[in-house]
């Protein structure tokens, strides 16, 4: 019955309590800031003496660190004058045992070529140096003009580098690549250079959409080989070049870099059929045929039982070297290359 009646519960009580869980929290407040205050302060001065023990530290690992090395400068200059001391009291026992062994043999000089003149300032152990003909120019020392001559293309080819732009636009066009290396290539390193910046510039991971521009590029710079290598003679160093932004260029967009392989070793096997279908003895390939074989064993694999590229070029090497006549001299050394 009491139940059904639904009596309220007497909460009295729950107030109370809340009510002095508040005083007993308001009481504890100030002394909870204080101490969260002094753990603060405990904590950033703990913090202070671990960092300045650190500098100290620094600093005295930088003071020995200086101090070695000032002694170790002192012991090789120490040891270096040592060294040039020995070498010229060396020196001048060697004279005074000449001396001793051949006394008086600068006034009789009956067994010396009267055209040997000794030169007065040189030093003993040089032979070029101690010893010139009469009416000799002295000799130049070998590798002198090579090396200077090295490095001064070396200075060269870095000044130009460093005069060339550091982005380049793709080139649409054989026109406006002609252009870019009239403007700007003075050399192979150039080229590189300039390919290569070019490249980073328009670079496929930059955007998806590059990928048409690489395979434009690729077959501007094939129409650039195929241009140096007809010229007589080839400029290797430049074909060397392009050779190399070639290949890489192959494996970004590998589907138009092997059509584009394929359509010329076609053209060439075309025109060897041409020769045999008009009765004369077959021609053998031209300079730029074989460099541009030579490059296409570069950039596609050869060891591929089949390959779409470089089967059709096997085929054509054993075309070459089953149906053309050895000629000259030029012939031979063309069917050994392939």
């Amino acid at each position: 019955d009491e139940e059904e009646s639904g009596e309220e519960l007497d909460t009295g009580d729950d107030d109370g309590l809340r009510q002095r869980l508040k005083e007993v929290s308001a009481q504890m407040r100030p002394n909870l800031k204080a101490g969260w205050d002094r753990l603060q302060k405990l904590m950033i001065a703990d913090r202070t003496a671990v960092d300045g023990q650190v500098v100290e530290k620094n600093k005295l690992d930088i003071k020995e660190k200086k101090g070695k090395k000032k002694e170790k400068e002192e012991q090789e200059k120490a040891s270096g004058e040592d060294g040039e001391g020995d070498e010229e009291d060396s020196d001048e026992e060697e004279e005074s045992e000449q001396d001793e062994e051949d006394p008086g043999s600068e006034e009789e000089g009956g067994g010396k070529d009267p055209q040997l003149v000794k030169g007065s300032s040189a030093k003993r152990g040089d032979d070029v140096d101690d010893f010139v003909l009469d009416g000799d120019e002295k000799p130049e020392r070998r590798g002198s003009g090579t090396s200077t001559a090295t490095s001064g293309r070396a200075g060269a080819d870095e000044r130009e580098l460093a005069d060339l732009p550091f982005t380049f636009k793709c080139v649409a066009t054989y026109q406006e690549l002609q252009a870019v290396l009239q403007k700007h290539c003075r050399s192979p390193a150039a080229l590189e250079c300039i390919l290569d910046r070019m490249r980073k510039c328009n670079s496929i991971k930059l955007n998806s959409d590059n990928r048409y521009s690489m395979q434009v590029l690729y077959g501007v710079l094939m129409q650039h080989f195929d241009f140096l290598a007809g010229t007589s003679p080839p400029s290797l160093p430049y074909l060397d070049a392009l050779t190399s932004h070639l290949r890489s260029l192959a494996g970004e967009v590998p589907l138009y870099a092997a059509t584009a392989a394929r359509a010329r070793v076609k053209k060439l096997h075309a025109q060897l059929l041409q020769t045999q279908r008009e009765g004369g003895d077959p021609n053998w390939v031209s300079t730029r045929g074989l460099l541009l074989l030579r490059l296409f064993t570069v950039i596609f694999p050869c060891s591929d039982f089949r390959h779409p590229v470089t089967t059709p070029l096997a085929l054509l090497v054993g075309s070459y070297l089953g149906h053309c006549p050895l000629a000259s001299s030029r012939d031979c050394g063309t069917a050994l290359l392939l």
